[in-house]
């Protein structure tokens, strides 16, 4: 999603057609106006990715626009509909064209036509090769799985793997997944290798591989390969084993004997204890086992389970935006696989809430160059020790100098990394990507996009080495640095707006139009008394003011209420600090 921000999903509204489009492809008309637009999808998306336009205001989910209104050039079959009240999207029947520019043109009643366009992207093609396994006749099979988008030709499917020793494969298609069987081959006195090549340009994709496998001889009986799959470990021999033998004993996990396994031909599959599966740095040890025809192991095995690495990542720990002093002023967040992060403190004035409340709730971040600044942009390294790998660390950010320095302010903190916080092995396959500019340790801005501005965020597009498909692909890559840019990956830049305050905040508004207050001290639960108070309609005016009683209470009657547009804003404050209420509709 291209920002000019929210992406709630949940379908309330559908209906099938094609949109129209011009014989040929169109220029870009006038770009989305911010005021009604918050977002459009943009950049490359996947071939069955929904289109989808997010409004600033609420729209009438119930009715679709009208025909005409939302198009694509070319033309493309799908469905349009209502995600939620902000969130109309485009999700086509058929994978767009990979590498097509679509233009897309929008006119809805209330805001002014407008264009964006976006480039489908190359599917992405994975092919995974199962354990040789020996059939019954005595023969090797070479079996495996592609991957690919959902929507991808058959033909294409069956055309892209090979071997030039094996043939083509036979192929079975279940529920998305794509399974091939190559002929069984004869097993030779010694081992030997074959090779596995595939080719997605039939798919539309670029990708090409080729693996190597072995299939054992027959002169010797051995261990050929561990595979982790799903938590199952698959242990791999050169002969098939008796299938109806307890090996307990004959295998170890972790020095324990009692180890639940399943044997397949040659294949022993060993399953852990825990719902999770065998955990990374598990201990096998295989040793004493016979093959069907009485051969023991030539070779005992100890093989330790290795642990992948999880994608980076930062969360903050908890709920809320209100964060007691109780606490000691800090924020915690909690890191895997990283040893450092980015903070920013923005800040919006206490002066400028109302203005802020005009337009989002406590958690919003719109229109936030309206009313604020950053004012505290920090790098943290932190220690890093092995056994911390995709653990979950805490770590607290202590906010309370900045709220002593601005008293009264709510702060939306954000908190994100670079490369250099990062541990996790790059896949050797793709190369390095040094000629690529990473993002330096800047955030992203909350100027409106219409405004120029020269910073990575807004210039990596036009940087050396930039392409789209590319960016695409490797979105999901820690070692490029697509992974860190918010187009793709939210999750790489976090935010939550803070206000630092002991004094919590309720208000009902009942059927009568009166409304009733309540103030309470966060740390012990009790009522607060004498809390100034203020009632503001949504244009800032001062309808209403007063003070909390002695049971921490106060109502305000309807006709007070009945004096300003039905959208309040309530701030207060006293010895506890300050908060902030926004009230809306019949009730609150």
């Amino acid at each position: 999603m291209k920002p000019a921000g929210k992406q709630t999903l949940a379908a309330m509204f559908a209906a099938g057609l094609v949109l129209a489009a011009c014989a040929r492809e169109e220029p870009l008309g006038p770009p989305p106006d911010e005021r009604f637009v918050e977002a459009v999808s943009a950049g490359v998306l996947g071939r069955m990715e929904a289109v989808r336009v997010v409004f600033a205001e609420r729209q009438d989910s119930s009715v679709l626009p009208p025909a005409g209104s939302f198009s694509l050039s070319p033309a493309v079959s799908g469905t349009l509909s209502w995600l939620d009240e902000f969130t109309l999207a485009f999700t086509p029947t058929a994978p767009f064209k990979a590498g097509q520019r679509y233009v897309v043109n929008v006119s809805i009643d209330g805001i002014d036509p407008f264009s964006f366009d976006f480039t489908a992207g190359f599917p992405h093609l994975d092919v995974a090769l199962d354990p040789v396994i020996i059939d019954e006749d005595g023969k090797a099979v070479v079996r495996g799985t592609l991957d690919i988008d959902a929507g991808s030709d058959i033909a294409g499917i069956e055309a892209a793997v090979s071997s030039p020793q094996l043939g083509r494969p036979t192929w079975s298609h279940e529920e998305g997944s794509h399974r091939f069987t190559f002929p069984g081959v004869t097993l030779l006195n010694a081992a030997y290798g074959v090779e596995v090549v595939w080719d997605g340009r039939r798919l539309g994709s670029d990708e090409r591989g080729t693996a190597e496998l072995t299939i054992p001889g027959t002169g010797v009986f051995e261990v050929t390969g561990f595979y982790l799959n799903s938590g199952v470990v698959e242990v791999s021999f050169s002969a098939p084993l008796p299938e109806n033998r307890d090996l307990r004993g004959f295998i170890t996990m972790n020095g324990q004997t009692n180890v639940r396994h399943s044997v397949e031909r040659n294949i022993i599959r060993i399953f852990g204890e825990a719902s999770g599966g065998i955990l990374p740095g598990t201990e096998i040890v295989i040793q004493d086992i016979t093959d069907v025809n009485g051969r023991v192991l030539a070779v005992p095995v100890q093989h330790r389970i290795q642990e992948r690495w999880e994608l980076p990542q930062v969360r903050f720990a908890g709920t809320g935006n209100i964060l007691p002093t109780s606490q000691g002023g800090r924020l915690v967040v909690e890191t895997r696989n990283l040893s450092g992060l980015l903070i920013e403190a923005f800040r919006v004035n206490g002066e400028n809430m109302l203005q802020f409340l005009q337009v989002n709730g406590l958690d919003g971040e719109r229109e936030l160059d309206r009313v604020g600044e950053p004012v505290w942009t920090q790098a943290f390294d932190f220690g890093w020790t092995g056994i911390e790998q995709n653990r979950w660390i805490r770590r607290g950010l202590d906010l309370s100098e900045l709220s002593r320095k601005y008293p009264g302010a709510m702060f939306r903190i954000r908190v994100s990394f670079r490369p250099r916080h990062v541990h996790y092995e790059c896949d050797a396959e793709h190369g390095n990507f040094d000629n690529l500019t990473f993002p330096d340790d800047s955030f992203p801005s909350y100027l409106p996009w219409d405004v120029k501005e020269n910073s990575y965020w807004r210039t990596y597009q036009n940087l050396p080495g930039f392409n789209w498909n590319d960016w695409y692909r490797f979105r999901n890559d820690p070692c490029h640095p697509s992974f860190y840019t918010n187009y793709y990956n939210r999750d790489t830049i976090i935010g939550r707006n803070v206000l630092v305050s002991d004094l919590g905040l309720a208000a009902k508004r009942d059927i009568d139009g009166s409304l009733l207050v309540a103030a309470t001290n966060l740390i012990s639960a009790a009522p607060v008394r004498n809390v100034e108070f203020r009632i503001h309609n949504f244009q800032g005016r001062v309808i209403h003011q007063g003070r909390t009683g002695a049971d921490g209470l106060v109502g305000i009657s309807p006709a007070a209420m009945a004096e300003g547009d039905v959208r309040f804003l309530n701030p207060a404050s006293g010895d506890l600090g300050r908060d902030f209420l926004r009230v809306q509709g019949a009730l609150a």
